[in-house]
């Protein structure tokens, strides 16, 4: 009874496979963060706390880039590529429509190319990329940036045209 109501209050209803891969990522990743402070490389060898958290550490880790890869895969085969990655082939109308329903203070519904398909498919690239390149990536950052600039372009050019659009990504660029 808990999981049908748990299950029905989330928004989307995809297959429980793909709940339960989101659900699992979320929460190693959040004990990948909360772990990180209570581990050492010396200990690796030893038989105590800091030693078992060290390898749950590892392990989860490792675990993370096996989930990474089969939500890559599952994504990329049940949506296809466009859907998260439409911006890359400079098809920018599922981004201008959620842009126009975050300013009339709705959240936008997922679709192919819109800003929640963008950001998991970024989100993905960048977990698979921490793990694969073992250092930080500034990506998911850089990109949020960029549609908070275009947000306020976007918002500037309503209120002020062209002047307006460059005074407010530039502002937006400053107070960053």
């Amino acid at each position: 009874m808990m999981k049908d109501r748990l299950c029905n209050a989330l928004p989307h209803r995809d297959t429980p496979f793909f709940r339960a891969l989101h659900i699992s990522v979320a929460v190693l990743v959040l004990l990948q963060i909360i772990n990180s402070d209570f581990t050492e490389s010396e200990a690796l060898g030893d038989v105590n706390l800091v030693g078992f958290m060290t390898w749950f550490h590892v392990i989860s880790g490792f675990t993370l880039i096996a989930l990474g890869i089969v939500m890559l895969i599952w994504m990329l085969t049940q949506r296809g590529f466009h859907y998260y990655f439409a911006w890359l082939t400079l098809d920018f109308r599922g981004m201008a429509a959620d842009l126009k329903t975050l300013i009339a203070l709705r959240l936008p519904d997922a679709h192919a190319g819109g800003v929640a398909a963008s950001i998991q498919g970024l989100g993905v690239l960048a977990l698979l990329g921490h793990a694969g390149l073992a250092v930080a990536i500034i990506l998911p950052g850089a990109v949020v940036h960029f549609f908070c600039g275009a947000s306020a372009g976007v918002c500037g050019n309503a209120t002020g045209g062209l002047k307006g659009c460059v005074v407010g990504s530039f502002v937006h660029g400053i107070a960053v």
